[in-house]
């Protein structure tokens, strides 16, 4: 599909869409859930880089949309 049209836009956005449902289903069931089977993050390690990756993830999605929507 081209990128420049109407389609490839709404397609992207849906996508978007999944994409935080996803996220915010797997920070607010599986971690818990992992968390109970693994123990607890008690030096902070694996949260500090978790919400370092998510912002770099995020930072790059939000690039795209913004490139996509320039187009």
């Amino acid at each position: 599909m081209d990128m420049s049209s109407g389609g490839w836009l709404t397609r992207f956005k849906t996508l978007h869409h999944v994409y935080d449902h996803h996220i915010e289903e797997e920070e607010n069931e599986i971690f818990k859930k992992a968390k109970d089977a693994i123990g607890g993050d008690k030096t902070g390690t694996i949260a500090d880089k978790f919400e370092s990756r998510k912002k770099t993830e995020l930072k790059l999605v939000d690039k795209k949309t913004e490139e996509a929507l320039e187009e």
